[in-house]
């Protein structure tokens, strides 16, 4: 049996449109074969991580558009992006601990995720040697900029 998980992160609706779709397409299959988890990666993170990750996402967006923007172009640039990168790394490694845990512990064959939150974390379990999962990206974003390119998937 083929045992896939599909993550997604609920700070903006397409990440979580894209990974239902993704699922209703596998299980339309009736494989027997295959055994397909859909989950929210931030619920796997603290209760503070969870309630301000969307929130603060829809505020910039709907408020400072224009930092929005700027957030935006830092990631689409590969210079600047690498620099802020390892930063990144170490925030989302600690707020991640618990969904570690549970890519660890289950160890699936695939993990499809549609936001680059959970792709950054089961990457980094890869590159580790932690997990052997298939890891495939889906970049629901308008262009896939650096924040969606991780080694290991």
């Amino acid at each position: 049996m083929t045992s896939t998980l599909i993550l997604y992160a609920n700070a903006g609706h397409g990440h979580r449109k894209v990974a239902e779709a993704i699922r209703e397409a596998l299980e339309s299959k009736k494989s027997s074969e295959l055994k397909c988890e859909l989950h929210d990666a931030l619920d796997f993170t603290p209760k503070t991580f969870k309630f301000f990750y969307p929130r603060l996402y829809f505020a910039i967006v709907k408020w400072a558009p224009s930092l929005w923007a700027a957030f935006y172009y830092l990631t689409a640039n590969k210079c600047l992006y690498g620099a802020i990168r390892p930063l990144r790394e170490i925030w989302n490694g600690i707020q991640s601990r618990k969904l570690a845990g549970y890519l660890c512990a289950r160890n699936f064959d695939c993990i499809l995720v549609t936001h680059f939150f959970a792709a950054e974390v089961a990457s980094r379990l890869k590159r580790q040697g932690k997990i052997k999962s298939t890891i495939i990206t889906v970049v629901t974003d308008t262009i896939p900029h650096w924040v969606w390119v991780n080694r290991g998937t």
